[in-house]
């Protein structure tokens, strides 16, 4: 897709898979944060939310995230 746009492209691959927080509930990672937060844009792919009780879904969290900025 570069080449029809003719426009460089520079990925920063960040991983997501969930982390534990402080409280033991899990969470998007800060880097993911970050890298949001640095480049002003993010694509995302599916994101798996832990099974059980008082887990909130990923991508909940993230949109909260990404509409609260």
């Amino acid at each position: 897709m570069n080449d029809l746009l003719q426009a460089p492209v520079d990925w920063e691959v960040v991983d997501v898979t969930p982390v534990k927080g402080p409280v033991g509930k899990f969470q998007i990672p800060q880097t993911a944060i970050d890298s949001v937060n640095r480049n002003g844009i993010g694509l995302k792919g599916p994101l798996m939310t832990p099974v059980g009780k008082g887990h909130q879904s990923l991508n909940l969290a993230l949109r909260k995230f990404v509409f609260q900025t």
